[in-house]
């Protein structure tokens, strides 16, 4: 009998941490003893990785054991050169997929009242001609 779990999902930050304790020649099951061992040093285990951890035990404990898949960066795209205008802002590049099928490509103030912007990963934005040339992206979870 064959058991399949579903790899989890997790941050770019937790990956970065786990991979790190490998990398100083960790045994396999580190990641874990560090999280729960009261006497490893406080700077050995990053406080965001920790935080993150304190809400997704079984996350994490299943993909230092089977694997995991890695969480996409997901990014607005505030629109360059805004600042120059006369208008308040900022404002971002925005994209709406219809019922359909119907794209459109809009831009919207964030910072106002009802109004919705959707965040992409950078590979999603190039799809629709939003890059470095035309567009800052922010982390999402940094706005």
């Amino acid at each position: 009998m064959k058991i399949e779990i579903e790899k989890p999902i997790i941050p770019q930050f937790v990956t970065d941490w786990i991979e790190s304790l490998y990398d100083e020649g960790g045994e396999e099951y580190d990641p874990i003893g560090v999280m729960f061992d009261l006497t490893v040093p406080v700077h050995k285990v990053d406080r965001k990785v920790h935080e993150w951890f304190r809400n997704n035990k079984r996350e994490y404990i299943l993909s230092v054991l089977f694997s995991y898949e890695i969480e996409q960066t997901l990014y607005y795209a505030k629109i360059k050169g805004w600042e120059n205008k006369y208008l308040d802002g900022p404002f971002y590049w925005n994209h709406i997929t219809f019922a359909g099928g119907e794209n459109k490509i809009s831009i919207a103030d964030y910072a106002h009242e009802g109004s919705d912007i959707y965040a992409k990963t950078k590979a999603e934005w190039n799809e629709l001609g939003i890059n470095e040339t035309n567009a800052d992206f922010v982390k999402e979870e940094d706005l």
